[in-house]
């Protein structure tokens, strides 16, 4: 994986996806990135940095300089757990899981692909309405269901209902 900071150094801002950006900010009355004094209080909460390259106030930053689109092709924009962590910490509102949830809709929106797991989540959400289908797992050398570790059974959602919610929010477009 090519980090954030070399993939940046090849670039430059595109003013266009900026405004682009700061449109959809303004409509979704979103609190502007340009709030945001880098006090590092989201990274320093963010579950998903112990693991990653991600830092929310460099994307946060980032954005701000206008480096939009590589934000948009950076494989960090996927990493993000949505713990809304960030969210609870930023003294200023900004909210970096809010501009990384924006920016994964302007990728989405433009047709780029994203990750094939993240493909693979969708279709199983849109199919059954869970994330991953109903598995059994496995104690020491056996395999057991929910039923044997005595938990409730899972009530599967009118997925008629379900599918015709999910799909006309999926068209519902912002821009």
């Amino acid at each position: 994986m090519v980090g954030i900071t070399d993939q940046l150094r090849a670039t430059k801002p595109q003013p266009d996806l900026v405004d682009r950006f700061y449109k959809v900010v303004e409509k979704l009355k979103l609190e502007n990135p340009f709030h945001c004094y880098q006090c590092f209080k989201c990274t320093s909460g963010c579950t998903s940095f112990r693991l990653t390259e991600i830092m929310p106030h460099s994307f946060v930053n980032f954005v701000r300089l206008g480096f939009v689109e590589d934000m948009m092709r950076s494989e960090l924009l996927w990493a993000c757990c949505q713990c809304l962590k960030c969210k609870e910490r930023c003294p200023q509102d900004v909210a970096p899981v809010d501009v990384i949830f924006l920016l994964r809709r302007m990728t989405v929106s433009s047709g780029a692909e994203i990750p094939e797991d993240l493909s693979k989540i969708i279709m199983n959400v849109t199919e059954t309405g869970f994330i991953q289908g109903i598995q059994k797992v496995k104690v020491g050398e056996t395999s057991v269901d929910r039923e044997q570790l005595g938990l409730p059974p899972i009530t599967l959602p009118n997925l008629e209902k379900f599918s015709s919610v999910l799909m006309k929010a999926m068209e519902e477009q912002i821009e």
